[in-house]
């Protein structure tokens, strides 16, 4: 979608088209990198939605705007856009919307070093329970903000919740169980670090990341930690291999 059909629309008075013109033109603009011109047709659009006067898009509109923003670096303003966007959301009592804009207001507020409104942010979707949240990633936001507040004990709490819930999912934890050893090993509790560095180690083996399972076994390492991995295993990753 290119600024000419925007132009076009407008042209013929067709106030919804060229609105909806603008909201592909910013994705376009912020996906290439543009961000600038990216804000410029987010505004045009949620004027445009504005005098429509449809609440659920003008929010969208809004969210549109605040994500413009935020790539484009003005934090600030991306925030007031997600919180107003907020207020329409919970009016409508669209519960999707209202958790994906607390979940990119949580963003904006952890980069704005903000961790009590972050952790607020993250905290209501979970308690909401939209469907399609993907609870796992949500969980592990919390468990930072909860350690860039040094309350370790509710980030490990949270970060084991969120191993466990990509376990659930079907999928590989490796990383949130990296995440969750260094927790541990930030908050003084070396012997559980290890442990969970072990079984990092083996999941990543088990993938055929051997790289990465390595440096998970550098990293211990570096910390004083017990090797996490025995370098015999690496043979568990070569196709053919049998491990003894």
């Amino acid at each position: 979608m290119t600024l000419a059909s925007a132009t076009e629309a407008r042209r013929g008075q067709d106030r919804l088209k060229e609105a909806e013109c603008l909201l592909e033109l910013t994705l376009l603009l912020i996906f290439t990198g543009r961000h600038g011109e990216a804000v410029v047709a987010a505004q045009d659009e949620l004027r445009l939605r504005q005098g429509l006067g449809d609440p659920g898009w003008i929010a969208n509109a809004l969210g549109t705007l605040g994500m413009a923003l935020a790539q484009d670096g003005q934090r600030k303003a991306a925030i007031l856009c997600f919180q107003q966007a907020l207020v329409i959301e919970r009016g409508l009592g669209d519960v999707a919307e209202v958790c994906l804009t607390l979940e990119n207001l949580g963003d904006l507020l952890m980069e704005e070093g903000r961790y009590d409104e972050a952790l607020s942010a993250y905290e209501e979707p979970l308690a909401l329970g939209a469907e399609d949240l993907n609870r796992a990633i949500l969980l592990g936001k919390l468990a930072k903000t909860h350690r860039m507040l040094r309350d370790y004990p509710a980030a490990l709490v949270s970060q084991w919740e969120s191993a466990r819930e990509r376990h659930h999912q079907g999928e590989p934890c490796a990383e949130e169980l990296l995440d969750l050893a260094r927790f541990h090993g930030e908050a003084g509790h070396r012997w559980e670090a290890k442990e969970l560095m072990k079984e990092v180690g083996e999941i990543l083996l088990g993938l055929g990341r051997a790289k990465e399972s390595l440096a998970v076994d550098k990293e211990a390492q570096d910390l004083g930690f017990a090797k996490a991995r025995a370098p015999l295993n690496l043979m568990r990753c070569k196709p053919g291999a049998r491990s003894h």
